[in-house]
C-alpha cells in the first residue's frame, strides 16, 4: 500500500516556512521512501515550529494561503500518520 500525500493536501505557500523548518525536501522530494525515511525530518521541523513560532510566523504568506496556524497542525497530523505507518511507501505529485 502506498500514502498518497495528497490526502494531506496544503498549500504550496507554505515552501519559505518548510525550508526554514528543514523539511522541504522531505516533503517535497519523497516520492518511492517510506515514511519512517522521511519522519525523523518531518518530526525535526514539528519540533522547530513548536519552539520558534515567532520565527515561523514570520515566513507566514502575504496572501493568507500559508500560515503557521495551518502549519503546525498540518505537520502534527503528518507526522501522527507516519509515525502509525512506517512501511507506507509515499506517493507525491507535483
Amino acid at each position: 500500500m502506498s500514502l498518497d500525500f495528497n490526502h494531506f493536501n496544503i498549500t504550496h505557500n507554505l515552501n519559505d516556512m518548510w525550508r526554514a523548518a528543514g523539511c522541504y525536501d522531505a516533503l517535497y522530494n519523497s516520492h518511492g521512501k517510506k515514511a519512517k525515511e522521511i519522519l525523523p525530518k518531518l518530526e525535526s521541523a514539528l519540533l522547530w515550529l513548536v519552539t520558534n513560532p515567532t520565527k515561523a510566523k514570520e515566513y507566514n504568506a502575504p496572501n493568507g494561503w500559508g500560515l503557521y496556524e495551518n502549519a503546525l497542525p498540518w505537520l502534527a497530523e503528518v507526522c501522527e500518520y507516519f509515525r502509525n505507518n512506517p512501511d507506507e511507501e509515499i506517493y507525491t505529485c507535483k
